[in-house]
């Protein structure tokens, strides 16, 4: 290692220091022995529930979700009617646009870029660089690949389902788009 490299290294953990301060820094150093020694992965073993629980509430049909009958909200086709003029054709069939975009893998991320991430959806994938993350890889040790595969928040952008918002209300002015943009939840 370099001196500069060094001396920069040095400064940047006086820094730290004097931003966390004993407790914090002492936190810090705790967490990376953790995570680097490989105790963080096998304390929390990847455990997931998803898929059977996606099972339980098919199997128990459409009496799962009838709570969801109790809820007063205003009559939605009536809603959408109210607001059309409001919204405007123009804005309408942006939207739609959008939503198809989205339910075909290319969302809208952070407002301002398409990412396309593929029909079905790959989760793991860097819309910028092409590149995947690997899936055998337990989490705690997940973010070592991002030299080899970029900015990890790239990834993450479609985990927030920035295409929700679009495809619910292209649902609700197009219906006739209802079934494709309904289907985009499931991929």
């Amino acid at each position: 290692m370099s001196t500069g490299r060094l001396g920069s290294r040095l400064t940047d953990a006086v820094q730290e220091l004097r931003e966390l301060g004993l407790e914090g820094s002492s936190y810090r150093v705790r967490r990376e022995l953790s995570m680097r020694s490989g105790w963080t992965r096998r304390r929390f073993k990847a455990v997931s529930r998803s898929l059977d629980i996606a099972r339980e509430v098919e199997a128990a049909g459409p009496s799962a979700w009838q709570w969801t009958d109790r809820i007063r909200f205003s009559d939605p086709l009536a809603l959408v009617d109210r607001l059309r003029p409001v919204v405007g054709d123009t804005r309408i069939e942006e939207l739609t646009a959008t939503a198809s975009e989205a339910a075909n893998g290319r969302v809208l991320c952070f407002g301002r870029w398409i990412g396309d991430y593929g029909s079905p959806v790959d989760w793991y994938l860097n819309p910028k660089t092409g590149k995947r993350w690997r899936t055998d890889v337990h989490w705690s040790q997940a973010l070592r690949e991002e030299p080899r595969v970029g900015d990890v928040k790239l990834t993450w952008e479609i985990a927030r389902f920035p295409h929700a918002y679009h495809l619910a209300r292209a649902a609700s002015f197009a219906p006739e788009h209802r079934e494709g943009f309904f289907a985009a939840f499931g991929t």
